[in-house]
């Protein structure tokens, strides 16, 4: 039959040759086209998911780094460096006032002519507190890096203790926050008292529980200061928050976000922090500081001021005693703690600020284009 139509119409065969090949070159051809299209697909599902893996893993790498900053400039910045400051001595050891026998020895020395003369005294060394950085080079000598995380632990109890405690006394009627605050933190107070212990000396073998005083002796020593501390923080916390708002004749008035109030409760609060709360913590931390048993060594030379009670046969220096006996040099160096902690703590919180935007402008691009691939 072909034979036949190829003597009749030898050019319709061969055109019927040509259309066969031409379709099955197409078929081909789409088979393979769509085998690379599939093909490219799931490379592109593959890359897309491979970026949304490598996001997310950067995503809870850099939250953990993150949280680790965050804790280094809340308790090691602001709660170990400041106490270390308020407890220091002013005088070095080499310094410090002499007894009336030394005093007697001194006398025959100057009155011997004979006596060598030292024509080249020592320089007066200076305090550890005197900046961040000599205080962070000093903390890390003595136990490396976990040294700036010393009594950590038991800060961590202190407040895990605390919450409940605080939470309980909130929940009997007619206790409010304000006073339900101040009578936890007195409760906790002997553990409190540990973690100064712990911060300002040398590494013990002992656990932390079994430095803790005995609670007769830190309530008598630490009562007033602790409840007045714990009302002053409340009250700077209601500012800060500005969760409530009393009006005229303690009336409770409707809250005002206006940025004149916000301004005026942040100056306030300023003002109780620097003029109330720091003068506060620094008697109780002396006062707490002067309860450390004789055979605990400190890190800093601590103040000759909190060990003259022990003299007269007293358990502690007394609140009033351990505020006049803060110098003005000390008062300086507290604040310069202070002040660089807060530059420190702006800085990071900017640049931090400035990373978390980026991301947030970021991501939705690496996210939506692995959705759009899928």
């Amino acid at each position: 039959m072909e034979d036949a139509i190829r003597m009749i119409w030898p050019s319709g065969v061969d055109g019927m040759d040509s259309v066969k090949q031409l379709i099955q070159s197409r078929s081909i051809s789409q088979v393979v086209s769509r085998r690379s299209i599939e093909t490219l697909v799931a490379r592109a599902e593959e890359n897309s998911n491979g970026a949304k893996a490598v996001a997310t893993a950067f995503l809870v790498l850099q939250l953990i780094v993150v949280i680790a900053i965050l804790v280094t400039l809340d308790y090691t910045l602001d709660k170990i460096f400041p106490v270390l400051a308020m407890i220091e001595d002013e005088a070095p050891p080499s310094y410090a006032a002499v007894g009336s026998k030394e005093a007697e020895e001194l006398e025959d020395l100057a009155g011997n002519k004979d006596a060598p003369v030292d024509d080249d005294p020592s320089p007066r060394p200076k305090p550890i507190t005197r900046s961040l950085r000599s205080i962070y080079r000093h903390v890390r000598s003595i136990s490396g890096k976990k040294s700036l995380f010393r009594g950590f632990i038991c800060w961590v109890v202190y407040n895990i203790t605390l919450i409940p405690i605080t939470l309980l006394l909130v929940s009997i009627p007619f206790i409010p926050v304000f006073v339900a605050a101040p009578i936890a933190t007195l409760l906790t107070a002997p553990l409190y008292t540990a973690w100064v212990h712990i911060v300002i000396t040398k590494p013990s073998e002992k656990y932390f529980w079994h430095r803790i005083p005995r609670f007769g002796l830190v309530f008598r020593a630490t009562a007033l200061p602790t409840l007045i501390l714990g009302i002053v923080d409340g009250v700077k916390d209601k500012l800060y928050s500005g969760m409530v708002n009393w009006g005229p004749l303690g009336t409770y008035a409707h809250e005002d976000n206006s940025v004149p109030t916000f301004l005026l409760k942040s100056a306030l609060a300023l003002l109780i922090w620097i003029f109330v709360q720091i003068p506060l913590e620094v008697a109780l931390t002396r006062v707490q500081a002067s309860m450390l048993p004789k055979e605990d060594e400190t890190i800093v030379p601590l103040d000759h001021a909190l060990t003259l009670h022990k003299d007269e046969g007293k358990e502690y220096v007394s609140l009033l005693d351990a505020w006049k006996s803060f110098s003005r040099g000390a008062w300086v160096r507290l604040m310069n703690v202070y002040a660089m902690t807060i530059m420190i703590c702006v800085m990071v919180y900017v640049v931090l600020g400035c990373i978390a935007v980026a991301e947030f402008m970021l991501m939705p691009f690496i996210f939506n284009s692995s959705g759009n691939a899928q």
